[in-house]
């Protein structure tokens, strides 16, 4: 049988199941996902047995429920030259524009409007 996450639209796919850590849920939630991630992992393993398959499986196994998730891109930074738009760097770069400067460490998180609270290495 077909599954609910193959129906997916790539639109859908990448505004409401392209999570990533931190994941919040309600408890009840968490028992459907855990069970679906739990069954599609293997599969996605199979056929890509790499560094965030698991991720990848969890992204599917959301789609699968049709629990979206908010995704919010302020909270984590990682490497500066990574151009997604899930993390917090247009907001770091838009904020040193306009202070005229060149390196974010100048300042305290106090001073910029939005920081974000993540770093991820």
């Amino acid at each position: 049988s077909s599954s609910l996450c193959t129906a997916t639209s790539f639109e859908d796919a990448d505004s409401q199941y392209a999570a990533g850590p931190v994941y919040l849920a309600t408890v009840n939630d968490w028992h459907r996902i855990a069970e679906t991630w739990w069954d599609f992992f293997p599969l996605v393993y199979e056929q890509y047995p790499y560094l965030l398959a698991e991720m990848y499986a969890f992204c599917m196994a959301i789609a699968n429920l049709q629990l979206s998730f908010t995704v919010l891109s302020n909270y984590m930074i990682s490497s500066p030259t990574t151009q997604s738009p899930t993390e917090g760097w247009t907001w770091v770069l838009e904020q040193l524009k306009e202070k005229e400067e060149e390196d974010v460490c100048e300042y305290s998180p106090r001073q910029l409007r939005y920081t974000p609270t993540v770093l991820h290495y």
